[in-house]
């Protein structure tokens, strides 16, 4: 077997890895998919693939994707097979393949983490674009800390463009105070450290300067995640 003992977090990957080869081949089941990986780990079916993980170092959600699958990701997304059927936008297809990852979070420094680790890896691709019907656009918006938020009980929350909870993908109104995983405790001067300037405290970019904006945006709001992070463990 080749690569019998996964981590939860290649586990994790895998299933992500597995809803896209359905979108790809819509006459696979997320099962057959499931199975198909496990084969290619040297498991005869995914059950026994899932029963031989070992526990990790590192608690919570990692991003495992590397620079090729980021430019891939980057693109367009294709026309439908069948466009006198399928009347669906491009930008709406991009979304749609976009994942709902904030239970998979187990802090808000998991998220900060697992933000810094996708910025890091995108900035790997030299001279990319991004484009509104692209996956990563709308992984952006989703995944990536927005701002610290204010809540009821006066602690805050990692929220993403869409004041949601960050990695959450759906827009509907949601009560922050289900998100416990998700909240921070800092005081102003802790929040001055990693706001953006001309910003309202706690907020890490702003309308003219988001991270899918250019290179340089992304680049300072790696270096403001990063300082995020730092204060939360200090």
């Amino acid at each position: 077997m080749s690569e019998k003992h996964l981590t939860p977090t290649q586990i994790e990957f895998l299933k992500r890895k597995a809803k896209e080869l359905c979108r790809k081949d819509p006459t696979l089941s997320h099962n057959q998919a499931l199975d198909l990986l496990a084969k290619e780990h040297g498991c005869n079916n995914w059950s026994i693939l899932a029963k031989h993980h070992r526990p990790t170092s590192y608690p919570g959600l990692r991003f495992q994707r590397g620079t090729e699958d980021m430019r891939q990701a980057l693109r367009v997304v294709g026309p439908p097979e069948n466009p006198y059927r399928d009347t669906e936008s491009r930008l709406d297809r991009a979304f749609r393949q976009v994942d709902d990852i904030c239970e998979s979070f187990v802090s808000a420094e998991n998220a900060v983490t697992y933000a810094i680790d996708y910025v890091t890896t995108l900035l790997t691709v030299p001279r990319f674009h991004m484009y509104s019907a692209s996956v990563v656009y709308h992984e952006m918006r989703c995944w990536l800390p927005y701002c610290a938020h204010p809540t009821e009980t006066d602690n805050r929350i990692l929220v993403n463009r869409y004041y949601k909870p960050v990695g959450r993908k759906s827009r509907e109104w949601v009560d922050y105070g289900d998100f416990k995983h998700l909240i921070l405790k800092l005081d102003a001067d802790r929040l001055k450290e990693f706001s953006h300037d001309g910003t309202s405290e706690s907020y890490l970019f702003y309308d003219g300067n988001p991270p899918w904006h250019s290179r340089k945006h992304a680049e300072g709001y790696l270096e403001r995640l990063k300082i995020l992070l730092h204060v939360m463990k200090h």
